[in-house]
């Protein structure tokens, strides 16, 4: 399920983690290629740095060993190598990661972020609001 987006196509109306984990991999992708850009930045769009950055800056909102995990899927990296990585198995690399983008939801979203709740707690409540915003 993906985000609605905007007629200009800039941001999403509301934010889902398809739609963070999309433009986390597009900043990936833009922030990689910058070094071999000095030629041809001109004619990338200013709004496309400018993007990039903002979704950068997301991970400052998540512990440093969640925002290197989603930073690695953002940039292609294979689970095998972040279960390598990380020490742990594919399925709790994989909860982790919906974790952390649920965690940017929540805050791009405007909700108030329990304090302490689990994971799983996170994620249900998560796919409940934006299920229920997508609905109105």
């Amino acid at each position: 399920m993906g985000a609605e987006i905007d007629p200009d196509g800039a941001q999403p109306r509301q934010w889902s983690a398809d739609a963070v984990a999309k433009r986390l991999a597009e900043a990936a992708n833009v922030l990689s290629r910058l070094p071999h850009l000095h030629a041809t930045a001109p004619s990338w769009p200013p709004e496309t740095f400018e993007r990039a950055q903002q979704a950068a800056r997301w991970l400052g909102w998540l512990e440093p060993a969640d925002a290197k995990l989603v930073w690695g899927r953002a940039q292609g990296c294979r689970w095998k190598l972040i279960c390598w990585q990380f020490g742990i198995s594919r399925a709790t690399a994989h909860r982790c990661w919906q974790a952390a983008l649920n965690r940017i939801v929540w805050r791009l979203n405007g909700w108030p972020e329990p304090k302490r709740c689990s994971r799983r707690y996170l994620l249900e409540q998560a796919r409940n609001r934006t299920a229920a915003s997508a609905n109105m």
